[in-house]
């Protein structure tokens, strides 16, 4: 049984080839996040954040899927606007130019999770 036909269960469908399995999807449509839609002739991708294809096992088996012309490259060229500063991805590395008590405060959050995972206890 593999539950979800996103890129994850179709992956595990495609490499249990021969065998037998059920393959669910709750959705009338396969593909999860990284599936795109089309609507009035132009195609929208869902994927958005999903697919940014960084092992290389993942870019040969699309690559062996889809036909080159099926796939365009974009530059991601996104930003958190937080307290009026732009910040870079990830969030979590790149608190500069913060108020300090923002700061501070993503700070001690981060020590007091560390502190609770390291007694076992959850936040």
């Amino acid at each position: 049984m593999i539950l979800g036909a996103g890129l994850t269960g179709l992956s595990a469908a495609l490499h249990l080839r021969g065998a037998r399995f059920v393959l669910a999807e709750k959705d009338s449509r396969v593909g999860g996040h990284a599936r795109s839609e089309r609507e009035q002739g132009h195609t929208f991708d869902v994927t958005g954040h999903w697919l940014h294809l960084r092992d290389d096992r993942c870019k040969a088996l699309l690559a062996r899927l889809f036909a080159a012309d099926e796939w365009v490259e974009v530059e991601r060229k996104t930003k958190i606007v937080m307290h009026g500063v732009e910040l870079e991805y990830p969030f979590q590395a790149n608190l500069h130019g913060l108020p300090l008590e923002i700061v501070r405060e993503c700070l001690l959050g981060l020590v007091e999770a560390r502190e609770a995972a390291a007694r076992g206890a959850e936040l």
